[in-house]
């Protein structure tokens, strides 16, 4: 049987082919054995990524998803949705059990583009945007100091590694160790373990960095609470209708 497929462009600045999804995706995205969320997600990804842009016909393979930076990582989750079951999910939202389920329509396509060349944020305020620099390069700066820092782009392995962080790890320097921080020492570049070395003024430098070259993001909807007639914030991928649409 001929799968369809599609080239998906992504903000790292190539493009990879996706097939279309069939009911074995369904088991894979929802085996309790296969780790966790995040985890679940790479392998999904994994099985419907076919082709990349210098070899189409050759799957990339889970090891590489695993190193893909993340804002690729969900396009391709989004494109893959959109391209075998629609851009409309439909969902219900109950803010609690006295009141019926509300039903909600979101529109996929807002999240994504065809293509990011010449990409205009103020055009498309919810996409995912492009990398300003190669994510497969780290990223080298001076701060104000002269201190001199290396640190590389957030991919789906390092997401999955901070998802598993204890209770007891888990603090805002993470997200800077994730990224295999360095700082030069004697003309050296030497992997950072603790910011007891960097002063205050250093570490807001550095997380600016980070957030202009590989800001976060957040892949949520709001939808009104009819019992309070406040907005909420619904994160897309943990509605089972992404993946299993129940509402036609």
């Amino acid at each position: 049987m001929n799968e369809r497929k599609k080239e998906i462009f992504v903000p790292s600045g190539t493009s990879y082919y996706i097939r279309e999804q069939n009911g074995n995706d369904d088991q894979v995205i929802s085996s309790l054995s296969g780790g966790n969320e995040l985890e679940l997600l790479t392998k999904f990804l994994a099985g419907v990524l076919v082709g990349t842009k210098t070899e189409p016909d050759k799957a990339p393979g889970l090891a590489w998803i695993k190193d893909m930076p993340v804002r690729d990582k969900y396009v391709l989750l989004i494109q893959s949705r959109i391209f075998s079951l629609g851009s409309e999910l439909k969902f219900e939202f109950q803010p609690n059990e006295e009141l019926p389920p509300e039903e909600y329509l979101e529109d996929l396509s807002e999240y994504v583009v065809d293509s990011y060349e010449d990409f205009n944020a103020k055009l498309h305020p919810l996409v995912i945007p492009p990398y300003t620099t190669e994510p497969g390069e780290p990223v080298k700066a001076t701060l104000t100091t002269g201190r001199v820092i290396e640190f590389d782009f957030l991919t789906a392995k390092g997401e999955v590694t901070l998802s598993k962080l204890a209770v007891s790890e888990q603090h805002i320097n993470q997200q800077l160790l994730i990224r295999n921080i360095k700082t030069e020492v004697d003309g050296v570049l030497k992997t950072v373990v603790n910011f007891t070395a960097f002063t205050a003024r250093e570490m807001m430098e550095i997380r600016s960095l980070i957030r202009d070259y590989d800001d976060s993001f957040d892949f949520v909807t709001f939808v009104e609470n009819p019992a309070t007639g406040q907005s909420e914030p619904i994160p897309i991928f943990s509605l089972q209708d992404f993946f299993f649409p129940r509402l036609l």
